[in-house]
C-alpha cells in the first residue's frame, strides 16, 4: 500500500519551478529557429529577420502561457500538500 509523501510533493512543486523558468526561452528559441527556417527558403535576408522576429513574439507568447500553467500546478500541489496539513487529525506541532 502506497502511503502519502508531502516532501514528494514539494519535489514536484520545485520541478515544475524549475522547468518554468527555462520554458519560456526554450519557446523563444524554438520560434526564431523556426522562423529563420521558413523566411531562408525566400532567399531574402530580409524576409528571413521578420519571419524569425514573427514567430519567435509566437514563441513568447506561447511560452509564457506554459510556464505560467506550469507555476499554476506547482501551487496547486503546494495548496493541496498545505490542506492536508492543516486537517490532519493527529497534528503534530
Amino acid at each position: 500500500m502506497v502511503t502519502y509523501d508531502s516532501e514528494l510533493v514539494r519535489e514536484y512543486a520545485d520541478r515544475m519551478h524549475r522547468t518554468a523558468a527555462g520554458t519560456i526561452l526554450m519557446y523563444v528559441a524554438g520560434g526564431l529557429l523556426t522562423g529563420a527556417s521558413i523566411g531562408f527558403a525566400s532567399r531574402d535576408l530580409q524576409t528571413t529577420a521578420i519571419a524569425a522576429i514573427l514567430v519567435g513574439i509566437i514563441g513568447f507568447v506561447v511560452g509564457r502561457a506554459r510556464a505560467f500553467r506550469l507555476k499554476l500546478e506547482a501551487q496547486l500541489a503546494l495548496c493541496q500538500a498545505q490542506i492536508e496539513k492543516n486537517t490532519r487529525r493527529d497534528r503534530t506541532p
